[in-house]
């Protein structure tokens, strides 16, 4: 992996693959670049992909009591070193994370933002106390499980499946980071009035079967671009990096392919 050094001195890890345009990926609470494994060979094939460990990752530095802000510079700073114009990809908490970069770099050609939650208040409807309070108890996985429950609302059979899937482990160590993340958010104040001015391509994307709280931060951007497209995907929820990555990359890449024409 590579690293870069922010304007307030806090290093940020990326690792690059594929070949073509930049494409610079942020993944979201509970993971790290790695999520994006089923996605990026498709991308790489077209474009030079840059998939961002956020803070608390490997390689990047550790989370102390930072604000979305800082996250905002973090992912602005990986953008402005890579040299270029890119394409900007954002899932969940990272997508929060892509759309406030476009605040603090001139260097976004086009914006994907995959369901970014509602930070504010309602971001802290008490499943943030609750957090805490099993992690202090040192209740690792319940924290995971509650918060898959109560974040993007995932049925209690796929929480099951997934809890008895490799990919468990995988989820665990990043509990600490989660509830960093979602005080983050709290102290966020959201203003869709303040992307209005953003001419550039941008893509929204929402699994039907994900909870319509996850609708609001894209529905009011919406308000003030009009412009940008919103697409569903069928049949998925949150994470369709892992439950379909094919669907994923496909989207992603139509809608790339006609801001490169």
């Amino acid at each position: 992996m590579e690293t870069i050094q922010t304007r307030a001195g806090t290093t940020i890890a990326y690792d690059q693959s594929g070949s073509g345009p930049a494409l610079v990926l942020v993944h979201g609470s509970l993971n790290d670049k790695s999520t994006w494994q089923f996605v990026r060979p498709a991308l790489e094939e077209r474009f030079t992909v840059y998939a961002v460990n956020r803070r608390g990752r490997e390689g990047s530095d550790a989370m102390t009591r930072h604000s979305l802000e800082d996250e905002f510079e973090d992912v602005a700073a990986v953008v402005n070193a890579i040299g270029e114009p890119v394409h900007l990809l954002g899932h969940s908490f990272g997508a929060l994370c892509a759309l406030g970069a476009t605040l603090r770099t001139d260097n976004v050609r086009s914006l994907i933002l995959y369901e970014p939650p509602p930070p504010g208040p309602v971001a802290d409807d008490g499943m943030h106390t609750e957090l805490r309070e099993l992690m202090e108890s040192g209740s690792t996985d319940d924290v995971v499980v509650t918060f898959l429950k109560k974040g993007p609302a995932m049925p209690d059979e796929q929480v099951a499946g997934l809890r008895q899937s490799p990919m468990w482990p995988t989820l665990v160590p990043f509990t600490q980071s989660l509830v960093e993340e979602i005080d983050a958010m709290a102290r966020y104040k959201f203003d869709p009035a303040q992307f209005a001015h953003l001419n550039m391509p941008i893509l929204l994307l929402f699994g039907d079967q994900s909870p319509l709280k996850l609708r609001e931060v894209m529905d009011a951007l919406l308000s003030v671009l009009p412009e940008a497209r919103f697409v569903e995907l069928p049949e998925q929820g949150h994470i369709a990096q892992l439950t379909a990555p094919d669907l994923l990359a496909k989207e992603i890449k139509l809608f790339l392919e006609s801001v490169e024409s």
